[in-house]
């Protein structure tokens, strides 16, 4: 009887572990997406929430004290296409993007990576020099020697495993982790001179 109990017990237990993930996920109008940043000795969250999923992509953002800076940004269907150079600074108000992209990377970009395993970004902007990031071809860097492990987030409150790609530049200094969705290749981590992380999203 105890055997019978402790079993039922076990599968009771794996059966709500199993109901608290999810298999499928996709981005969509609405969608909110909340992200810590680390930057010197400054940490709040960045939280965008979709308002255009198209050729071109659109989202209002907030950021959280002590910045408490708010505003949209707009990235035409010619930067969602071919830009390589990622906007990383906000001022605030409305923002129109034509040759960067911010969150996301480009298609263009990301057509790279499939096929070459590398992409040329500039993380500081169209005005900035561009470097080779590298994806990694497992989980561990031979350049800064971390180990990556999958990056699981709640989606609506159920944990999701973002497949990803790793991509490093030259010296390991540099990270970018970006979403393996073509048509919308979301940044889910990127480390600088400064750090973002995707901590969950709701729809």
């Amino acid at each position: 009887m105890k055997k019978i109990l402790f079993l039922c017990t076990v599968l009771a237990i794996s059966t709500m572990i199993f109901a608290q993930k999810t298999t499928s996920f996709s981005l969509t109008k609405g969608t909110k997406l909340i992200y810590n940043v680390e930057q010197g000795d400054n940490e709040y969250q960045f939280i965008m929430k979709i308002t255009e999923l198209d050729k071109g992509v659109s989202f209002d953002w907030e950021m959280t004290a002590p910045v408490n800076r708010s505003g949209s940004v707009t990235m035409t269907p010619e930067a969602m296409k071919n830009a390589v150079a990622l906007f990383n600074y906000f001022s605030g108000g409305k923002t129109t993007l034509t040759d960067e992209t911010s969150a996301f990377i480009s298609r263009g970009a990301y057509k790279a990576i499939e096929e070459k395993k590398a992409v040329s970004l500039s993380v500081n902007g169209k005005n900035g020099t561009p470097e080779l990031f590298e994806a990694l071809k497992g989980t561990t860097s031979e350049k800064n020697g971390s180990i990556y492990i999958d990056y699981i987030k709640p989606v609506n409150g159920k944990d999701y495993s973002f497949d990803s790609y790793i991509l490093e530049n030259s010296d390991g200094e540099q990270v970018v982790r970006v979403w393996k969705n073509a048509e919308f290749p979301l940044i889910l981590f990127m480390e600088t001179n400064f750090k973002i992380y995707l901590t969950q999203v709701e729809q």
